[in-house]
Order: structure tokens, then sequence, then C-alpha cells
């Protein structure tokens, strides 16, 4: 686990949406989990969980996902690592988790710089739109920049490639299920924002 995780996160804070197969490597403290109320999907209810807890009934979990994007409309994409438990080997846009108290454009900003060493500011972001799935909630965003494949910084335990793809190859992948299930699965709630930006 590289240095730079625990310097940019104070585990004290609670989150809102935790990557549970992270949980192994991060350090020995009680982090709690904040969560939603599925009728109310727009305000927090201000309730944790710790970590490892089920998720009560009529609540869910909120995460944060983003699609970098080069000036050829190419997509970036990082494999997750083969020892995963949920879909090992499997290739994904970036996304990530919430701590209590950041607004969700910070929190992908973070994840960002935390998973490939990519540094923007939240000024960048295009919103997408958010997406509900059973005990899923989250926002997503797409940003354009040009980043050179050697200059992604792949974390250890979480990611093992990077590739850029088209529009057409992205889908290709989906159709060969070479994508990790959740990343087409959570983008039928923004998918008519997501095509539009390769018009």
């Amino acid at each position: 686990m590289h240095s730079s995780r625990l310097q940019h996160l104070d585990w004290k804070l609670t989150w809102t949406y935790v990557r549970f197969e992270r949980r192994k490597l991060m350090p020995k403290k009680i982090r709690n989990y904040v969560i939603k109320g599925q009728e109310h999907v727009d305000r927090k209810t201000g309730k944790t969980i710790q970590a490892g807890e089920t998720v009560p009934q009529g609540y869910c979990l909120y995460c944060v996902g983003i699609w970098v994007i080069d000036s050829e409309k190419k997509i970036l994409l990082t494999k997750r690592s083969s020892q995963k438990r949920y879909a090992p080997g499997k290739w994904e846009n970036t996304g990530g988790h919430m701590i209590s108290g950041e607004t969700s454009r910070h929190a992908i900003v973070r994840e960002l710089k935390e998973e490939t060493g990519i540094q923007i500011e939240e000024d960048e972001l295009i919103e997408l739109g958010d997406n509900h799935i059973g005990q899923f909630l989250g926002d997503n965003y797409a940003v354009f920049k040009d980043v050179s494949l050697e200059d992604v910084r792949l974390e250890e335990g979480e990611t093992e490639d990077v590739i850029k793809v088209t529009l057409p190859q992205l889908e290709q992948m989906a159709e060969r299920k070479m994508l990790s299930p959740a990343v087409w699965d959570h983008m039928a709630g923004y998918k008519d924002e997501f095509y539009r930006l390769f018009d």
C-alpha cells in the first residue's frame, strides 16, 4: 500500500461508502460508514454503520465514479487486481467512496489521485448524473484530460494494468463480459449524458 494513501486520509473520519475488498489493507482503526435512506436519496440520514456490518434494509451506501477521456475521445480503464474478491481481472473506470463531511466532487478528485496518480481540480469535473441500484447510490463524473499511460500509477492490490479504448471498443468489452459488472449496471442512470460526451 502506498504511503500517499496514509497521507491523504484521516482514518478517524467516517465514510459514506467503502470498497469492502480494501478493508484488509487499511489500518486497523474503527471506521463508521454513513448511509442514506432509499426513500429520500437526496439527503443524508446521518446514520452510520461500522465496517463489516450489514447495511440495514431501506438504506444504501454512497459511492462516486469518474470517466477520464482524452482529446482523441479515448477512455481510460484500469484492470482490477486478480486478487480481488469481486470481479477480479475485469476492467473498469475509477471509482471510490466518500468520507463523511466531504462532497462527492472532492471524493472523486481524491479517489482518482489515489488510484491512478492523476491530479485534477474540482472545476474540471463534468457531472453525468447519479445512479441507484439496490443498496448502492452514487454520483458520476467525467473529465477531459490527456494522460499518458506511462504516467498512470497502478496501485498494488487494486489495479494491475491500464489501457485506453474508444467508445465502440468499450461497448465490445461490455458485450464480451470484460468489464466489471458494476460499470455497465451503474451507467444505466446516466448513459445518455455519457454518450453525449462523444458527439
